[in-house]
């Protein structure tokens, strides 16, 4: 018994060094490192993105996610590549609604995006956007999986991410909570995230209930650097604006508020860049049909949801596209 005790307790501190020399060399293994790739491949891919997503070419997506995997294979210590490569996933996932019908599979996209989000994240620890998007991908796999513990991963780091960057981030926790019933804790954060979100942005507290929305006395703080600049349309984000406030509306009709929704919904045809903009027609179709919308949204059947932002075929592109 004695030596039979012996090769046990042996076997057991043997697994136990093991063990600990496992989890040394894990801890100690040297982190990746960035680097911009400044290959014609990588260029091209770049470029191939840009282009297909300011024209809205949807159907595309698959020939850019080709050129921007062959790219990152080629150099995958570059942190716009991989972040590049999670944003076509997640285009591809949130504008589904072009699909007819809408593959199962669709949900494999997510899968592809967090993990490009998160080497982008660990390549670019800077960037204050990558841990909104990643937590809202995270949230929607726990979700799609029954994952209630990857679901709350995923929910408080955009409750972070929007802590640390709310001029950004606020916008991403309220779009990534605009699905929730209307009368939940979770959408009451998605409003008050856009609240919050305008108020920072515009430098002054609007009326929660009868809002008054003006470009006139904004526009002197318009600007395209620093972190206000995502508050603003760019050269990036061309029609930045009317996207943040047609998401804006729908959160508001939502929520019950039909006027300040209204309100919402017409102050983006004073954004000088209006004119250029391809959806007008989802905002005029919100605003001929405020009543019939705002009882869909806020009914029980999510089946019979209207095409709110997040829902529908300009998901991504009602920003972007130019």
């Amino acid at each position: 018994m004695t030596r039979s005790f012996g090769w046990i307790f042996a076997g057991a501190v043997a697994a136990g060094l093991l063990a600990g020399c496992a989890e040394l060399a894990i801890r100690s293994a040297p982190a990746k490192q960035p680097r911009a790739s400044q290959s014609d491949l990588a260029q091209n891919a770049t470029r191939a993105f840009w282009e297909n997503f300011y024209e809205a070419r949807y159907e595309n997506i698959p020939q850019v996610q080709m050129l921007l995997t062959a790219a990152y294979l080629e150099d995958p210590n570059d942190p716009r590549l991989a972040l590049l490569l999670a944003h076509t996933h997640l285009w591809k996932v949130s504008e589904r609604a072009r699909l007819s019908p809408v593959p199962p599979e669709i949900t494999d996209h997510l899968i592809l995006a967090e993990r490009y989000f998160a080497e982008a994240r660990q390549l670019a620890p800077d960037d204050d956007r990558i841990p909104g998007w990643l937590g809202s991908v995270k949230l929607a796999l726990g979700t799609i999986h029954r994952d209630e513990r990857v679901t709350r991963e995923g929910y408080f780091m955009v409750k972070a991410a929007a802590a640390a960057y709310p001029q950004f981030n606020d916008f991403t926790l309220s779009y990534t909570l605009v699905g929730q019933p209307h009368d939940s804790s979770r959408f009451a954060e998605a409003v008050a995230a856009m609240w919050e979100n305008l108020d920072l942005c515009f430098g002054r507290r609007y009326d929660r209930v009868r809002p008054v929305l003006e470009w006139a006395p904004v526009a002197a703080l318009r600007t395209d650097i620093g972190r206000s600049r995502v508050c603003w349309n760019t050269a990036l984000v061309p029609h930045n604006m009317e996207g943040f406030f047609l998401h804006f509306g729908d959160v508001l009709l939502k929520n019950g508020q039909k006027e300040a929704a209204e309100t919402t919904y017409r102050f983006i045809k004073t954004v000088p860049e209006y004119a250029t903009w391809h959806y007008k027609p989802a905002l005029e179709e919100r605003l001929a049909n405020l009543d019939d919308w705002m009882a869909r949204l806020r009914g029980a059947d999510r089946a019979n949801d209207p095409p709110y932002m997040l829902n529908s075929v300009i998901a991504c592109v009602a920003c972007h596209a130019r």
